[in-house]
């Protein structure tokens, strides 16, 4: 009888990320550690009702949202999964393989579409917004037209133009959630 070593040599990469997100994400106290601490993980989803934690011997455990959710295509990610994973992306694994390296060519996932499955909770880049326009998202915006501009709009709030700059020449980038 023969080992596989397939599968044995692709988990070394997990020794020190892990997958992703799931419904029960389980942290280990390392990753815990990596991530600020458990006070710092629960102060920064405070505000997420739908993301709770639960401590155990040797780390953390974090559920996404009252119920599991599958989502599918065409629809957007689960938010609770979204928001976990903005969190836990430091210790996710990065360099993915192939999810399937030991199946025969042609079935079961690339290297591509690994990538893409482990990255799929991740938060598409926002195109910038004319002045003028209402913000799409809540958090950090920052315009070029004018040094220091960065600063926080809520969603739904007008972009605003520069007195010294025509209003359609005006364009806020993110910048993401504060600090």
């Amino acid at each position: 009888m023969m080992v596989d070593p397939g599968p044995h040599i692709e988990s070394l990469r997990l020794l020190d990320r892990i997958k992703g997100v799931s419904w029960y994400t389980v942290l280990g106290e390392g990753f815990v550690r990596q991530l600020g601490g458990s006070d710092r993980l629960r102060g920064e989803m405070s505000a997420h009702s739908d993301i709770v934690f639960h401590s155990y011997r040797n780390g953390l455990i974090i559920r996404a949202g009252a119920v599991p959710e599958l989502g599918g295509r065409g629809l957007p990610p689960p938010q609770p999964y979204v928001t976990v994973n903005r969190m836990i992306k430091p210790v996710r694994l990065q360099d993915t393989g192939n999810l399937h390296p030991y199946l025969a060519p042609g079935i079961g996932f690339t290297e591509e579409t690994t990538a893409q499955w482990y990255a799929r909770f991740d938060e598409k880049p926002l195109p910038p917004v004319d002045a003028g326009q209402v913000c799409p998202r809540s958090g950090c915006w920052f315009s070029s037209a004018q040094f220091g501009s960065r600063r926080h709009f809520d969603e739904g709030e007008l972009m605003p133009a520069f007195n010294h700059i025509k209003s359609k020449k005006t364009q806020w980038f993110w910048a993401g959630m504060p600090s």
